[in-house]
């Protein structure tokens, strides 16, 4: 089964930067370039009160005003600068010094202004903003440019781990599913082995592979690599009589007190070739996947079981009541 979690990390960390590359653009765009539009009125008689500039579209929406001349105010909408509630007296000249807030390609863009006088003359101006090389914007604009296909891809991606985990574990009964376990399959002398090993130094977890499996209440494992559900009848041998206690799981999962404990099953309980009827030492197991075993348990016990290693899997159910949002926020949850 394809583990999609990898891409899907690398897509949150592509998207993450890239909205980041935009966030952080407009306070790089100043330490990297500097220009000014500036304005000079040489000769008249009246003083100019409104002044408008107009830059070249193509880099109208990355222009950033640092700052305006005292005394005057302004609006910046649309590649269009104005300058108004000043005063610019003939012979003097004023400059808004500006920057941009993402990259444009390096090159001389026209800037056309235009002064008005108290009077109602018109006085008309040409220049031009020269851009040079921003290497730290460019770098930022390579990366803003891929959050829309980084964002899409990784919720593709969320969505298409989601049907997957759906629908895994519901595969043909005739053949095993890979890297799994189900309530009755057998246990491998390498998942014994590990799981002994583990044993003698205090807790152990049972080896399920991916995924895991979900216990039920009174659940087991037997000393010959059985995994015994609560469906099977459990007691506990009465040695002064030779009859059996019947016993009941707790609620909320597993038994307290494993030792002693026996698991009757029927022949339908265990695969082929393994001995159905004899009763088995079992140790307690919670309700949860992967489990903590008692200690001691399998020190004492034949670990000799039967090997197979082509389990037949069990087809799992889906949970009832559980949507879309939550499997997402259940997905985000577990990658991190």
């Amino acid at each position: 089964m394809v583990n999609l979690r990898s891409y899907i990390a690398l897509g949150l960390i592509l998207t993450g930067a890239a909205y980041s590359a935009d966030f952080f653009s407009p306070f790089i765009g100043p330490t990297e370039f500097r220009g000014k539009l500036g304005f000079a009125y040489v000769e008249g008689e009246n003083p100019i009160t409104g002044i408008t500039f107009q830059v070249d579209a193509r880099i109208a929406g990355s222009l950033l005003i640092l700052e305006v001349p005292a005394g005057w105010s302004h609006t910046f909408t649309g590649g269009t600068l104005e300058l108004s509630g000043g005063s610019l007296s003939p012979e003097e000249s004023l400059a808004v010094p500006v920057s941009l807030a993402r990259y444009v390609e390096p090159g001389e863009y026209p800037v056309s202004s235009t002064g008005v006088t108290s009077g109602g003359e018109t006085v008309q101006a040409a220049g031009s903003l020269v851009v040079t090389m921003m290497v730290i914007l460019r770098t930022l604009g390579a990366i803003s440019s891929v959050k829309t296909t980084a964002s899409l891809g990784t919720v593709g991606l969320v969505f298409v781990d989601i049907i997957l985990k759906r629908f895994r574990g519901r595969v043909d009964p005739g053949k095993p599913s890979e890297g799994r376990l189900s309530h009755d399959s057998v246990l491998t002398r390498e998942q014994l082995d590990a799981l002994a090993e583990e044993l003698e130094k205090g807790a152990a977890k049972l080896p399920t592979g991916e995924g895991g499996i979900e216990l039920s209440e009174g659940a087991g494992l037997t000393t010959a690599g059985h995994i015994i559900t609560g469906d099977e009848k459990h007691f506990r041998p009465i040695p002064d009589t030779g009859g059996k206690a019947p016993v009941e799981p707790k609620k909320g999962g597993g038994f307290s007190d494993a030792a002693g404990l026996e698991a009757e099953t029927s022949d339908s309980d265990y695969r082929e070739g393994s001995e159905s009827s004899h009763p088995r030492k079992m140790s307690g197991i919670p309700k949860h996947g992967n489990v903590e075993l008692k200690r001691g348990i399998l020190g004492d016990a034949d670990v000799t079981p039967k090997v197979e290693s082509d389990p037949v899997p069990r087809v799992e159910e889906e949970p009832e009541g559980e949507g879309v949002l939550e499997r997402i926020a259940n997905f985000f949850r577990n990658l991190f």
